[in-house]
């Protein structure tokens, strides 16, 4: 409760979080605990959560199912983390490697990673081209 901004009186029972949920993220989150309860160990999700101020947050929900000797589920133990940061930090490089990208085959900019260590090596499809191979087509050996 207290990583949402609400005291712990505020929570008192598990309708709190579903009432929370973002609504567009609803439908795919509620049937995952029921699925994992019937069939699994575990489950994992990650969704919104509406913050005591009112904005969102991204979660990463994951929980392990405790079951009797007869493989009845009797306990859910779990933890909801806070990723938001870490999604925004993410997306943040998805679309930097994308601009970069971008830049590279608008100036057929051939660029190449050599592990000398490893002794692999990664060209762009635009380095394959300048030698005139097909994208994809260097196998990362350095001999090649």
């Amino acid at each position: 409760a207290t990583l949402f901004g609400d005291e712990a009186a505020q929570v008192t029972d598990d309708r709190w979080l579903l009432q929370r949920i973002h609504p567009d993220d609803l439908p795919r989150v509620m049937p995952i605990p029921k699925e994992a309860l019937a069939n699994a160990e575990t489950w994992s999700a990650e969704y919104r959560v509406r913050t005591a101020a009112g904005d969102y947050a991204e979660v990463l929900d994951r929980s392990f199912i405790v079951r009797d000797e007869n493989g009845r589920a009797v306990r859910v133990i779990g933890a909801i983390q806070d990723v938001t940061a870490q999604n925004r930090t993410l997306r943040r490089l998805r679309e930097s490697e994308e601009r970069l990208a971008l830049a590279q085959r608008a100036a057929n900019v051939g660029v190449f990673d050599w592990d000398l260590v490893a002794g692999t090596a990664h060209w762009n499809a635009e380095m394959e081209g300048i030698y005139g191979l097909l994208p994809g087509s260097f196998d990362g050996n350095p001999d090649g």
